[in-house]
């Protein structure tokens, strides 16, 4: 970080800056309380009832919510990226793994068929 005359610090391309860090956790805090429920984030990261409220209805950061990310998640915003990109895509896979068991085929009347008559003869009768 290079400083202006004045003592301004004035973040490099490739630096990133707190706003980048903040708005990471935001993001990740806001799609894992979308995806896995409030229930399911005060758990995982620890904080009360209120604290997580506060984040997600009223935009307050705080400091337990943050320092919880951080700890579990990592301190780079690209750890914290990957890990929102994992929460969506995990709960996309299981969600279309769960809509193609409802949508799943019957078994036709030629494999029915097939079955009792397989069961019958293999099964002896009184």
């Amino acid at each position: 970080m290079t400083t202006t005359g004045t003592g301004t610090p004035i973040p490099l391309e490739d630096e990133p800056t707190g706003d980048d860090l903040e708005d990471a956790i935001r993001h990740y805090v806001y799609t894992y309380a979308l995806w896995r429920g409030r229930r399911k984030a005060m758990e995982r990261f620890g904080v009360s009832r209120h604290t997580l409220w506060r984040f997600l209805d009223r935009g307050h950061m705080g400091r337990a919510l943050p320092r919880a990310v951080l700890d579990t998640v990592g301190d780079s915003i690209e750890a914290i990226d990957a890990a929102t990109w994992a929460i969506g895509a995990s709960a996309q896979i299981t969600a279309s793994f769960e809509r193609a068991a409802r949508n799943r085929r019957t078994a036709g009347p030629a494999l029915r068929r097939g079955r009792r008559t397989r069961c019958c003869n293999c099964a002896p009768l009184p």
